[in-house]
C-alpha cells in the first residue's frame, strides 16, 4: 500500500534512483547489530518479502494489539515506535516502516515510525483499501510485496519505493496486524533536472534535427534510441526517456527509447498537442524543467504513473532542436472490465464488429436455445467473445443478439457466468425495429453513438458519516448544475441509518421499501429522470442497495456488485460531493451469418469514454492545428461557395465524424467588441449560421479559447433552432502560417434532445 489513498502497482519492476540511496549490506562473517538486515540495493518482491517477514517477526504483537486512539505516548508504544526508528536507521535504504490492521470495511495505521515528526499517522488514521491493494492485502495472511517500484506522495513528500508486507502476530499466533516496509528514496525537481540534463548533454542534437519520418530505422536513429535505451539501464527509476520537438503551435517526438519494443513507443513525427497546463514540458526546450506533480498517461490498455524531467537538446552551434524527457513511475494494465483512454472512430467500431461477426459460427449461434448457457457450443462461442474482447482491450461489453418477431433477444453474451449484468439465453433486449442501427447491423456493419448523463451526491447518517450515494440516470435536458442539485435534494432526503442497515434479502422490508417508494415519488416529481438507485461502496467495488424499479424485470437487489472502471472519475466523486458526468458509449454491430451466408444474427462491441474538459480541450486543439489559418482569415461574408469555405466545412465535419460524442464544431474570430461564425460543420443545415454571423454567448472560457485551449468547467443545456443539447465545450486557437491567432475552433460533445 502507498503512502496516499491512490495506490500504483508497477507492472515493469523499476529499480530506485542509485543516487541518494545508501544500503546497509549484511556482509558474510561480519557480525550485525539487532537491528540490521540485509537490504538489497534493489530489491526484487521475493526480497521484500522476506524483508517485511524479518521485521514482523521481531514486533510485540501483543502490544500492537493492545494499542488505542490516544496511546501514542504510552511506553508500548514509544517502544514500538522506537524499535522501527532502529531498523530504519541502521538500514538506510527503508524510507518508511510502520503498522496497521483491520478495522471493518478499512484498515488504520497503528505504530509509524514517523510518527512525532510531522508526517507519521497516529493510531486510528484509517485507510479504505481498494481493487488494487491485493498485495496490500495479502499481507495480513502471508508475505506480500508490490511487483514493482512506484512513484507517490505523502504530505508533499515525493518518493519511489517498491512495498513489502507481512503479518504480525500475537503470542498465541493469531494475526493482530501488519508491517509495511517501504525501501526507496525521495524525489526531488533537481533529481527530475538533473536527470534530463545529462542525458541531453549527451545526445547529438545536429544528427537528431536531422531525422525525419521514415528514417527509423537510419543508423543515426537507431544510434541515439540506444543511447536513450542505456541511459535508462543505467539511472534505475526511469520507466520512460524520449525527445521530442516543436513543429509550429504543437509538438512531434523524434526517438522514443521504447521504439521498436513497445507497441505503443512513439515513432518520428507523432504529433502531441501541449496544453496551458504544462508549462514544466514547454520551459523544457528553454532549460531544465521538472513536473513533480504526480500525472497518468495512457496507451492502449496500459496506464502510466508518473512524474517528469525536461532539458533542452542543442546542435552543434548551441542552437536548441528539441528537448529529452525522463518519467519516473510505474505502468499498470488495464483489466478487461475497465474502459482503456482509446477512443475509436465509428469507422473502427464498424471493422471491429465485422472483423468478430466473421469467425462466429453461425448455425451454432442460431440452435442455441434457453436452457442451453452449459452446452459446449455456447461456452465456445461465448471464450470466443471474451478472447476477441481481450485482444481489443478498448472493448468494454461485447455479446450477441437474434430476431424474435419485430424485437430482438440476447443469445451469448461475453460475460454471461461472471458479469452483473450478463443476460441469458432468450432475454429480451428491448430493441424494436425502430432501433434503426442496432437492426441495421443484421444485414451489414453498423455503428450508433449515444450519450448518458448521470448525476450524484452522498448519503449519510445520523452521526453525519457518508454510508452510501444516490444515482441519477438522466434522459431529460438537466445542466449540470441543477443535476446535483436534484441528487443531493434527494439524498438529503434518504434516511441513512435505515439504508446503511439494508442487506441482501431484505427487499420485502419495511425499510426497503419506504426508500424505494420514496425514490420513485421524486422520479414521478422529476420527469427528466429516468432510474433513480443508492449504492454503497463494499470491501473490493460497490454495490446497489435500494433501485426504485425493484420488482421490475432489469432491477438490481441489494448487493448486486458494480466494478467501477476507469472513466467513473464522477461516480467515485459522489461519494464525497454532489457531482454529474456525461459518458458517451459507440456501439459497433455487424450480421453473423450461417453456412448458407444468411444473416441469422447480430454480434455487437462497445465502448464507453467519460466527457471531460482535457478530452474537449484536447479535441479542440488538435482540429485547430489541422486548420489552414491563412485560408479561414481571408473567408469573409459571402464566400460560403468559394472552395477555401467548402474545404474547411468538409474537414470539420469528417472531424465531427470520427470523434464519437461530438455534436458541433465550428470556427469563430474577434472582430471589434463581437465574436462571430466564420464556418460552421452544419452550415446548409437548420439554422447554423454562415459566415459573420454573430455569436451572442461570449463566456471567460470561450474567450480563453482564443489564446489557449481551454474548456467549460460543466456541462450546460443549448438551444439553437429546434435542437435542444447538453454539451460540453472545448475551445483553441486557429494560428496562420506566421503563427499569429486568427480564430478560435470549438467543439462541443454532448448529445441532441
Amino acid at each position: 500500500m502507498t503512502r496516499q489513498n491512490i495506490l500504483v502497482i508497477g507492472i515493469i519492476a523499476l529499480i530506485i534512483v542509485a543516487a541518494g540511496l545508501m544500503m546497509v549490506f549484511a556482509s558474510q562473517g561480519t557480525e550485525q547489530g539487532p537491528e540490521t538486515l540485509s537490504v538489497s540495493k534493489s530489491p526484487t518482491p521475493d526480497e521484500m518479502k522476506a524483508l517485511a517477514a524479518d521485521i514482523a517477526a521481531r514486533i510485540d504483537g501483543d502490544a500492537i494489539a493492545a494499542l488505542q486512539p490516544g496511546d501514542e505516548n504510552i511506553s508500548a508504544y514509544t517502544a514500538a515506535h522506537d524499535q522501527l526508528n532502529a531498523i530504519r536507521a541502521a538500514n538506510p535504504g527503508i524510507l518508511y516502516i510502520y503498522t496497521m490492521r483491520k478495522a471493518g470495511d478499512a484498515v488504520e495505521y497503528v505504530v509509524d515510525a514517523d510518527y512525532g515528526s510531522g508526517d507519521g499517522a497516529e493510531i486510528g488514521y484509517a485507510y479504505h483499501p481498494t481493487d488494487a491493494d491485493a498485495a496490500f492485502l495479502a499481507g495480513f495472511t502471508e508475505p506480500s510485496a508490490e511487483s514493482g517500484f512506484y512513484v507517490d506522495e505523502w504530505n508533499g513528500t515525493f518518493y519511489t519505493a517498491i512495498s513489502g508486507y507481512a503479518p504480525i502476530k500475537d503470542s498465541t499466533g493469531a494475526v493482530v496486524g501488519q508491517l509495511d516496509v517501504d525501501v526507496g528514496s525521495v524525489v526531488t525537481e533537481e533529481t527530475l533536472k538533473n536527470l534530463a540534463a545529462e542525458i541531453a548533454g549527451q545526445i547529438d542534437g545536429s544528427a537528431l534535427a536531422a531525422l525525419e519520418p521514415g528514417d527509423e530505422n537510419s543508423s543515426e536513429f537507431i544510434a541515439i534510441r540506444d543511447q536513450l535505451d542505456a541511459f535508462r539501464d543505467t539511472n534505475p527509476g526511469v520507466l520512460y526517456v524520449y525527445t521530442m520537438r516543436k513543429v509550429g503551435n504543437t509538438t512531434e517526438y523524434i526517438v522514443d527509447a521504447d521504439y521498436g519494443s513497445s507497441s505503443y513507443a512513439a515513432a518520428i513525427g507523432d504529433i502531441y498537442v501541449p496544453t496551458e497546463e504544462e508549462p514544466p514540458f514547454l520551459n523544457g526546450f528553454v532549460e531544465p524543467s521538472a513536473n513533480l506533480e504526480i500525472s497518468t498517461a495512457q496507451w492502449g490498455n496500459i496506464v502510466a504513473t508518473l512524474i517528469s524531467g525536461y532539458a533542452p537538446v542543442k546542435d552543434s552551434t548551441g542552437a536548441v532542436v528539441g528537448l529529452v524527457g525522463v518519467d519516473m513511475g510505474s505502468e499498470a494494465v488495464i483489466a478487461n472490465t475497465e474502459t482503456a483512454q482509446k477512443t475509436l472512430t465509428p469507422d473502427e467500431m464498424k471493422a471491429l464488429a465485422a472483423e468478430l461477426a466473421d469467425r462466429i459460427d453461425g448455425d451454432a449461434l442460431t440452435a442455441l436455445e434457453p436452457g442451453d448457457e452449459s452446452t459446449a457450443a455456447f461456452i465456445a462461442i461465448r471464450d470466443q467473445l471474451d478472447a476477441f474482447r481481450t485482444s481489443n482491450p478498448e472493448i468494454l461489453y461485447i455479446y450477441t443478439m437474434r430476431k424474435a418477431g419485430n424485437v430482438t433477444e440476447y443469445a451469448v453474451d461475453a460475460d454471461y457466468g461472471t458479469g452483473d449484468y450478463a443476460v441469458a439465453l432468450g432475454e429480451f433486449s428491448g430493441l424494436t425495429e425502430e432501433e434503426s442501427a442496432s437492426f441495421a447491423g443484421f444485414t451489414e456493419p453498423s455503428v450508433e453513438t449515444y450519450t448518458l448523463v448521470y448525476g450524484y451526491a452522498p448519503i449519510t447518517n445520523s452521526s453525519g458519516a457518508v454510508i452510501g450515494m444516490v444515482c441519477l440516470d438522466v434522459t431529460g435536458p438537466i445542466a449540470q448544475g441543477d443535476l446535483e442539485a436534484l441528487a443531493a435534494e434527494i439524498a438529503g432526503k434518504i434516511d441513512g441509518d435505515a439504508m446503511a442497515t439494508l442487506q441482501p434479502g431484505d427487499e420485502s422490508t419495511a425499510g426497503f421499501v419506504a426508500i424505494r417508494d420514496q425514490l420513485g415519488a421524486f422520479r414521478d416529481e422529476n420527469p427528466g429522470i429516468f432510474y433513480i438507485y443508492t449504492m454503497r461502496k463494499t470491501e473490493n467495488a460497490t454495490e446497489y442497495v435500494v433501485d426504485a424499479d425493484y420488482g421490475s424485470s432489469y432491477a438490481v437487489a441489494i448487493g448486486d456488485g458494480y466494478t467501477p472502471v476507469k472513466s467513473d472519475t464522477a461516480f467515485f466523486a459522489g461519494f464525497i460531493e454532489p457531482s454529474a458526468a456525461m459518458y458517451t458509449t459507440l456501439s459497433g454491430c455487424a450480421p453473423v451469418r450461417n453456412a448458407s451466408g444468411a444473416g441469422v444474427a447480430v454480434v455487437c462491441v462497445e465502448t464507453e469514454s467519460m466527457i471531460s474538459q482535457d478530452g474537449v480541450k484536447s479535441l479542440a486543439a488538435g482540429i485547430a492545428a489541422r486548420i489552414d489559418g491563412d485560408a479561414l482569415a481571408g473567408l469573409q461574408p459571402g464566400d460560403e461557395n468559394r472552395s477555401a469555405f467548402i474545404a474547411i466545412h468538409d474537414q470539420l465535419g469528417a472531424f465531427r465524424d470520427a470523434n464519437a460524442g461530438v455534436v458541433y464544431v465550428y470556427t469563430m474570430r474577434k472582430v471589434g467588441d463581437t465574436v462571430e461564425y466564420v464556418v460552421d460543420a452544419d452550415y446548409g443545415t437548420g439554422d447554423a449560421p454562415g459566415i459573420g454571423g454573430l455569436c451572442n454567448n461570449t463566456d471567460p472560457e470561450m474567450v480563453a479559447g482564443f489564446t489557449e485551449p481551454a474548456a467549460e468547467s460543466e456541462f450546460s443545456i443549448e438551444q439553437w433552432g429546434n435542437d435542444t443539447s447538453i454539451i460540453l465545450s472545448g475551445y483553441a486557437p486557429v494560428r496562420d502560417s506566421t503563427g499569429a491567432i486568427v480564430g478560435v475552433v470549438g467543439v462541443d460533445m454532448g448529445r441532441l434532445q
